[in-house]
């Protein structure tokens, strides 16, 4: 029965680091193949976004950018601090060179490698920490449980990450930028 603590801290761990592997090649992808051209802010926006601990406010940037000789505009992830964006500030943003809809601003880079570094560490260190306390002296063929609760605990882990995946490889990473249309007079 002590196998079955180390056996979900290591499955767990390993879920983790292939979650974040996952999604950092994800976002190689997009940064390989995306050029960086220069945005302008048109608007700031106050975004709340509602939690159990409460109601935080983030002010949102709205850029506007140019990509294949059409204006295109998005909303950027927030910033707690009103004065981080300024309307007519310009700043850069890359864009998909496959589709101009698919851009995000480069002041967001950073802040996702932080976290997908944070995820994939969290699970490096789960993993260490479930191998190193298995007890692999504990298993005998004459008391199969363990061996049968990992390998339900295994399957489930299988059955649950799987949906995840796909979706996440179907949902895009980025809001779609919207078409700026001119109306002429």
């Amino acid at each position: 029965m002590f196998f079955i603590v180390p056996l979900l801290l290591t499955l767990t761990g390993l879920s983790l680091v292939l979650l974040a592997v996952f999604l950092i090649r994800l976002d190689r992808a997009f940064l390989r193949e995306s050029s960086s051209v220069t945005g302008n802010i048109v608007a700031v926006n106050r975004c709340e976004i509602r939690s159990r601990q409460g109601t935080s406010i983030l002010w949102c940037p709205t850029i506007e950018y140019t990509a294949d000789n059409q204006k295109w505009q998005f909303e950027a992830d927030g910033n707690p601090i009103e004065s981080a964006f300024k309307i007519g500030q310009t700043t850069p943003v890359l864009v998909s060179n496959k589709n101009p809809r698919v851009a995000r601003s480069t002041n967001n880079v950073s802040s996702v490698n932080g976290i997908l570094n944070l995820l994939g560490g969290l699970g490096l260190v789960f993993t260490i920490l479930g191998i190193a306390i298995i007890d692999v002296s504990a298993l005998t063929l004459d008391e199969p449980i363990p061996l049968i609760i990992g390998a339900a605990v295994l399957m489930i882990m299988t059955l649950r990450v799987a949906p995840i995946v796909k979706r996440m490889r179907t949902t895009p990473r980025f809001k779609d930028s919207e078409e700026v249309v001119v109306l002429r007079s």
